[in-house]
């Protein structure tokens, strides 16, 4: 645990660059919309003390729609006590596969056409803090000398544009420290998504919505002035 917070530390000073929105910026909003992509893939990840030690697999989780559970996370912390609406954005008119965010993105135009002027954006992320951790979601080990901690993680970023400039607002990483408190060394890492029972597939998935459930709110509230 106290490598785990040391590499949260770091984490930290590394994301010191995010800030939240202008207040006349969060003054003149009319609209949010928020879309979510963090992917349908879990990651399984040891981290060794040696290339020879790392270890990595994957698991499909589409059915588990996890970036529909992030948007109705953003969604429900959003509709209270703010002075705009909002919603989430209809992706069903939009070519299938991956959302994008460049400025050539046909998200911008699918945006203004359903009146949103500011856009929250949830994704996957990289960070460079903890080793070998791959952006989204997944559940991670990391060893040292053969002593290993695992842990439930979000490895994702927040931004909020403006619609019509498409220009980030405001953006921060999630939680610096991306692991689920009290997750630790609940699961091992195994081999294969497919060596999981059932029971433990739901217990990850359950996991993974409680560590969303705390981590979006508390990212939005840090780049909304009070």
């Amino acid at each position: 645990m106290t490598r785990f917070l040391f590499f949260a530390m770091v984490s930290i000073l590394l994301s010191a660059c995010a800030g939240p929105m202008q207040l006349s910026e969060l003054a003149s909003t009319k609209r949010m919309g928020v879309v979510s992509d963090l992917g349908t893939t879990f990651h399984l990840t040891t981290a060794g003390t040696t290339v020879f030690t790392n270890r990595y697999a994957k698991g499909e989780t589409g059915d588990w729609q996890i970036s529909k559970f992030a948007n109705d996370t953003v969604v429900s912390y959003l509709s209270h006590g703010r002075s705009f609406g909002v919603a989430a954005l209809d992706l069903s008119g939009l070519p299938s596969g991956q959302p994008g965010y460049l400025s050539s993105s046909p998200i911008w135009e699918a945006a203004k056409a359903q009146g949103f002027d500011r856009l929250v954006v949830v994704h996957a992320a990289e960070q460079t803090v903890f080793p070998k951790m791959q952006p989204g979601y997944g559940l991670y080990e990391r060893m040292f000398f053969g002593l290993g901690r695992t842990c439930v993680y979000s490895s994702l970023a927040v931004h909020i544009y403006d619609v019509s400039t498409r220009k980030s607002l405001a953006w921060d990483l999630g939680d610096s420290y991306p692991c689920l408190r009290g997750s630790e060394n609940t699961f091992a890492v195994k081999d294969g998504f497919s060596e999981y029972s059932e029971h433990e597939k739901v217990a990850l998935r359950q996991q993974v919505e409680l560590l969303l459930s705390r981590v979006l709110p508390a990212t939005i509230s840090r780049l909304l002035p009070r």
